[in-house]
């Protein structure tokens, strides 16, 4: 790869095991020491950066306006899609959870070490 075809490069600060998650022309990502940020995916430039706590292995991931983040310690955080941190929801369930959300059907699916909860919308018959 030659720097012609390089757009922005970032310096390090991005998670180590978890995937970004592209939504909405923003990049979010949250690592391993509990910090949470938003970067720009035209420009590189990073519009926010949190502190949540926590471990981060999961992969965030959106639906419908929302950006899902959890936990090792089993806390999910529902932020406000968009270039200002907005924190709308914290939820814990009280368990170790590594497995990143699934989500379908207006419904979120969330593995821990030792149940699968679902929550949301009830499914249709």
């Amino acid at each position: 790869m030659t720097s012609t075809h390089v757009l922005w490069n970032k310096p390090t600060g991005g998670p180590f095991v978890s995937s970004l998650l592209y939504y909405q022309g923003l990049l979010y990502m949250a690592t391993e020491v509990g910090i949470a940020s938003a970067v720009d995916a035209v420009s590189g430039a990073t519009l926010w950066k949190e502190r949540l706590g926590g471990v981060f292995s999961a992969s965030p991931v959106a639906a419908e306006g929302h950006v899902y983040l959890v936990n090792e310690n089993g806390e999910t955080f529902v932020l406000e899609a968009g270039r200002q941190f907005k924190l709308l929801h914290k939820n814990a369930l009280g368990e170790r959870m590594l497995a990143s959300p699934a989500l379908g059907g207006g419904q979120i699916l969330l593995r821990t070490d030792e149940n699968l909860y679902c929550t949301g919308r009830p499914a249709l018959q």
